[in-house]
């Protein structure tokens, strides 16, 4: 078995295809097949199902796939050390956030952090909080900073600042008078919020389940500043940090009310995968964003 044989067979899982694959690798898709084709001889196994319009994996190739990327990442960790030894700061890290804590925290914290390292890159991704520890566990990223998912196995939280959720709504709104939003009120209303998998709807959503009160009418949006705008033009009500929409509050652009109902506090963490080489530039943007933090949570069990 050949490691280019693994590497390529990754590259197409995650590609969902050979040509996408091809490109990425900088190979012929002939190439790309015979490498796929050499490592299912090798094993014996076919590892994708080629019966359809799209390719997918078997279930012998999934099970390939996690040792495939557990190798993939432990390569990388050890080119990221041997160069770590040489380049000191220099490199890169990857950093995932969640849409508002990219927009109203990292930056000041990144700003810091490139005038005093500036031979080193950050790559940021944004996403939900689930797909973001996600990423981690499959070391995809380096470190997230995302509202508190709780005990999981392999991560490691440290703890990092809170945000205080807040009910957003249009300035002509009949609840714009009220001097707070129950959260068994919003379940009336028509409502914008982020997608499943983000940490401020879990909230109201356990919520409901508690009081027995759902929503009919949910319009859901992947961004801060879509959710803002559609709050603006009346699609709905929401629930935001109240970082995110205090300046609106002030401009009277929205109504901004404290959340009644549940626990508005949102407790946002520093998410590391547990027992991984952290790479001199991890190593010193962890020592930026923590700082004169608390010590770390723990891992734990599944939630």
């Amino acid at each position: 078995m050949e490691l280019t044989w693994l590497t390529t067979f990754r590259t197409v899982a995650e590609a969902g295809n050979f040509t996408r694959a091809a490109e990425r690798l900088h190979l012929t898709q002939p190439a790309v097949s015979g490498h796929v084709q050499a490592l299912e001889a090798d094993l014996g196994v076919p590892l994708f199902d080629r019966s359809g319009r799209t390719i997918r994996l078997t279930q012998a190739g999934e099970r390939v796939y996690r040792y495939a990327s557990r190798i993939g990442g432990l390569l990388e960790d050890c080119r990221r050390e041997l160069a770590d030894l040489s380049e000191g700061t220099t490199g890169y890290a990857a950093v995932g956030a969640t849409d508002t804590l990219t927009a109203f925290f990292l930056p000041d914290v990144l700003g810091r952090f490139r005038r005093t390292h500036p031979g080193v890159a950050i790559r940021l991704h944004t996403g939900l909080t689930e797909g973001l520890v996600d990423a981690l566990i499959q070391d995809r990223l380096d470190l997230a900073v995302v509202p508190d998912p709780g005990p999981h196995p392999g991560l490691e939280r440290l703890p990092l600042l809170e945000l205080e959720l807040a009910a957003v709504l249009p300035p002509d709104h009949p609840l714009a008078s009220a001097s707070s939003v129950d959260v068994r009120d919003l379940a009336l209303q028509p409502l914008v919020l982020y997608e499943r998998g983000c940490m401020y709807r879990g909230r109201l959503e356990q919520a409901w389940v508690e009081t027995g009160r759902f929503p009919e009418t949910i319009t859901e949006l992947g961004s801060l500043e879509g959710i803002r705008r559609s709050v603006v033009a009346g699609l709905g009500l929401s629930v935001l940090p109240l970082v995110a929409v205090e300046a609106d509050g002030r401009a009277g652009t929205l109504v901004v009310k404290p959340l009644a109902g549940v626990d508005p506090r949102i407790h946002v963490v520093l998410a590391l995968h547990a027992g991984r080489y952290r790479p001199g530039p991890v190593r010193a943007l962890l020592s930026e964003l923590t700082a004169g933090r608390a010590a770390p949570l723990g891992t734990g069990g599944q939630a």
